[in-house]
């Protein structure tokens, strides 16, 4: 299958138009709106198309619009007349392939392809997407193709065992991304109590961060974790515990939560003597 349809022009439909034809795919695209026979993305020239005739001239859709209008695009080419499509894949994190089940009336094989990756912009997505983990659930017989495409992306696939589990997935991609943000932002107030402007707060902490992600490819994941609660320092947990009670109460829930988690991490893989645990708990606790 090595003519392929993208419906939608967002950050990831960019990305895979470009990708997917940099590495030998034809591809027709179809936007929200059609104003022009052709676009340029980054570079590239893409003709452009309806859904039906798009359906009529490639071997594979990839829908990469909004989660809310993936089953009505299911629903409008299910209704197309002459296609000769053999398989429709969307790319929604959260969804899973049962929301294609319509097209199957029309002997077409569905799933879902999903890269585990921040898309902010279109640069960024052609930047960060090649070397990237895919996750595919959906048919088997679209295994092979899901397996090569993501291979020519210079990606690794993972397989979602069941539909049933694939939310699982998809937050813990939310926990690791988005709210690794949320993370950065806290912090960022905490280095402006300290003196720091925001931009300087973020700029600082930004080598902090690669370095733990370069600690996190390296090592098993306990050993990547450094800090106070590794040490079993309950005196500087104290100090950091009055001082955000005293200018910062708004982010006490979020630093006893995590400094539980860990403790967890820490105690289950023995970093800490069982007066240290106590300790810890104990303070993390209220007490």
């Amino acid at each position: 299958m090595h003519k392929v349809g993208i419906v939608g022009l967002g950050r990831a439909g960019k990305a895979m138009a470009y990708l997917l034809k940099q590495r030998g795919y034809e591809v027709l695209v179809v936007p929200h709106k059609i104003t022009d026979e052709k676009v340029y993305l980054h570079g590239e020239k893409f003709y452009v198309k309806d859904l039906q005739a798009v359906a009529r001239l490639t071997d594979l859709l990839f829908i990469t619009t909004p989660d809310n209008v993936i089953s009505e695009i299911a629903q409008d080419l299910q209704d197309c007349k002459n296609i000769t499509i053999k398989a429709v894949l969307h790319m929604s994190g959260s969804m899973t392939s049962h929301v294609l089940k319509p097209l199957k009336s029309r002997n077409i094989k569905v799933g879902a392809l999903h890269p585990l990756q921040s898309l902010a912009s279109i640069e960024q997505a052609i930047e960060n997407l090649p070397g990237t983990y895919f996750s595919f659930e959906g048919d088997n017989e679209l295994v092979e193709w899901v397996t090569l495409l993501v291979n020519k992306m210079g990606g690794n696939l993972k397989i979602i065992p069941r539909a049933e589990v694939k939310t699982y997935y998809h937050c813990g991609a939310c926990i690791a991304s988005n709210y690794l943000v949320v993370l950065v932002y806290l912090a960022v107030q905490c280095l402006q109590e300290a003196g720091f402007t925001e931009e300087e707060g973020r700029q600082a902490l930004i080598p902090l961060i690669k370095g733990t992600i370069n600690n996190l490819s390296n090592l098993p994941l306990p050993s990547a974790l450094t800090g106070p609660v590794v040490r079993g320092d309950s005196q500087t947990i104290q100090s950091h515990l009055k001082a955000l009670e005293e200018n910062l109460p708004q982010l006490l829930p979020a630093y006893l939560e995590l400094g539980k988690g860990a403790t967890r991490i820490a105690t289950e893989h023995g970093k800490l003597t069982p007066l240290q645990v106590e300790d810890l708990k104990n303070l993390l606790s209220g007490g």
